[in-house]
Order: C-alpha cells, then sequence, then structure tokens
C-alpha cells in the first residue's frame, strides 16, 4: 500500500517515512496541503496522513478538497497533529477526517492502526 504523508516539518516526514518504508509500505511525503491534494490526484496512495497546521494549504482544507472528488473521496485520511484536546479530535473526525493519530507517535498504536487500514484496503 501507498501512503501519503503530508507535513510541513521534515523532521516529521522523514520520522514516519522510515516508520512506514521499514514496515514495508511505499510513501511520498508532501510538505503543506495543496501539494497533498496534488500528489494524491497523481498517485492515489491508498491512506493519506495529514498534519493540520501547515503554510500554503492546511490540513483541513486539503482534507474537504480531497473528499470532494470523486476520484480521491474514497481514500481514507487520517489527521496527524499534536493538537490532541478532546474538542478538537472531535472537530477534525466532525470535518471529514476518517482517524485521528496524535503525535507525538505511540509507535505500537501508529503501526497497529496502519497494519489494520492495510488489511481493509487494496493494493495502491
Amino acid at each position: 500500500m501507498k501512503i501519503l504523508i503530508v507535513d510541513d516539518q521534515i523532521e516529521n516526514l522523514e520520522l514516519l517515512e522510515n516508520i512506514l518504508t521499514e514496515d514495508g509500505y511505499s510513501t511520498t511525503l508532501a510538505q503543506n496541503g495543496a501539494e497533498g491534494v496534488a500528489i494524491a490526484k497523481m498517485e492515489m496512495p491508498g491512506l493519506i496522513l495529514m498534519d493540520i497546521e501547515m503554510p500554503v494549504m492546511n490540513g483541513i482544507d486539503a482534507m474537504k478538497i480531497l473528499k470532494s472528488n470523486p476520484l480521491t473521496s474514497h481514500i481514507p485520511i487520517f489527521a496527524c497533529t499534536g493538537l490532541v484536546y478532546d474538542s478538537n479530535v472531535k472537530r477534525l473526525l466532525a470535518a471529514g477526517f476518517d482517524h485521528f493519530i496524535p503525535k507525538p507517535l505511540d509507535l505500537r498504536e501508529f503501526r497497529k492502526t496502519i497494519k489494520n487500514i492495510a488489511q481493509h484496503r487494496q493494493p495502491g
């Protein structure tokens, strides 16, 4: 399964890329929401991990664009952010994200979540 990682912090991109490639997934990276939208439309990943606060286009706007496009609306998009207070988690899920992954990562829980989604997706 191909996973698109969208985050403006290079350290986060590298960390997630290393974990996911170590676990056998292919990854593509984007540094803002606009770049993430463009890459998602071209590469059709099986999953998108989306940061929320980014320059150019934030993660919520990027997710809404992808979810409103019939070609990309089926792609699960996980909010991946350090803004973990309950009201924010509820707001992000209500906005249309399929799941919430808090930063910093709980590595065991993160791997379990990704493996679970990968088992229910066709290769992509």
